[in-house]
């Protein structure tokens, strides 16, 4: 099928209008008669638009757009003349941005699908590269938020038998180790993670709740940024049987009353006073446990866990900053070599 050839304005009345119009409104003037053109075409046909073209290019002939070319011709032969040419901001400003949108403007409307395709991947290229940015900062972002998180070292174990075994924990005695032993460590504290069945024997219908447990020393509130927003982080788990739990349990456990001096039973063996209230931990922090009890409390279910054979505890030690960088290397304590991971 032989392709219709599109229909064009006359050429003499092309000519007549670049004569006759004023050079300022020339491109304006010019794609508004182009538009008018092709709907006129459309509308009443070819013949009668190429007339409708010739009569409006006519009527640039009064003496209002005359005098006008006339002094634009005089200035731009002016303007050639001179070496230095100057201009304005004010016409820059105006004359230049709003050309700029005009011919924006046509060529969007002309192609259609060009403009689509373009505005759909430049949102999609957009969205995709704030996605990835997000992704990355949030994943390199994990536990950053602490003040020493330069300092802060997670000590972990390995096993040398047929093949080397590693494990983020290591054994209970360790802490106590590193605070005698070696004064480069500022602080370290031990935590440790059961599941635990929680319970509330004060209360009528006695709830009951599977949330995880984990026991440590009051140091890790000074290591670790978690902020108390009740209750005194300096003895809050200085006491044997005491708590400190998220604000979000305690609004699951407590609705709106108050949670400091409650109690609640774990296992259905032991009792625990909640003496702290943490502010919700942060989502980009692999410390995920919400009550934390009082590390001496653990010698009562499990003493078997004060020796050298087993790998349950998970150890934070806080380095002093001159000797922060490889503090731990080559370090030896009653046999056990030490190795960390920086946080």
């Amino acid at each position: 099928m032989k392709k219709q050839k599109k229909a064009l304005p006359p050429r003499f009345a092309q000519r007549l209008f670049r004569m006759l119009c004023p050079s300022e409104l020339f491109e304006e003037l010019g794609g508004d008669m182009q538009e008018q053109f092709e709907l006129d075409v459309n509308r009443v046909g070819e013949a009668a638009a190429r007339k409708r073209y010739l009569l409006e290019a006519v009527k640039f002939a009064k003496p209002y757009y005359l005098k006008r070319r006339a002094a634009g011709l005089l200035i731009s032969r002016q303007k050639t003349q001179k070496k230095v040419h100057y201009y304005s901001p004010k016409t820059f400003s105006t004359a230049m941005i709003k050309n700029y949108l005009t011919v924006a403007r046509r060529t969007l409307a002309r192609y259609k699908s060009y403009t689509v395709i373009n505005v759909l991947g430049l949102s999609l290229g957009m969205s995709c590269g704030i996605l990835i940015f997000s992704l990355v900062n949030y994943h390199l972002g994990f536990d950053k938020f602490h003040a020493n998180a330069d300092r802060v070292y997670r000590v972990t174990s390995e096993l040398h038998n047929e093949t080397v075994s590693k494990y983020g924990s290591v054994p209970q005695p360790i802490g106590a180790a590193m605070r005698d032993d070696y004064p480069f460590v500022e602080k370290a504290s031990m935590l440790i993670s059961f599941g635990g069945n929680i319970s509330f024997p004060s209360s009528k219908d006695d709830p009951k709740f599977n949330d995880g447990v984990a026991y440590t020393e009051p140091d890790f509130f000074h290591i670790l940024d978690f902020p108390f927003i009740a209750g005194n982080p300096e003895a809050a788990l200085s006491q044997p049987n005491t708590a400190v739990i998220t604000e979000r349990l305690a609004e699951k456990y407590f609705k709106k009353d108050q949670a400091i001096g409650k109690s609640f039973r774990l296992d259905n063996k032991t009792d625990f006073t909640i003496t702290g209230i943490l502010k919700n931990l942060p989502e980009n922090t692999d410390i995920r446990q919400e009550i934390y009890l009082s590390y001496p409390s653990i010698k009562q279910t499990t003493p078997w866990l004060n020796t050298w054979g087993g790998i349950l505890s998970a150890t934070q030690a806080l380095c002093v900053a001159e000797t922060r960088h490889g503090c731990f290397e080559g370090r030896q304590s009653h046999g056990r070599h030490f190795h960390q991971i920086l946080q």
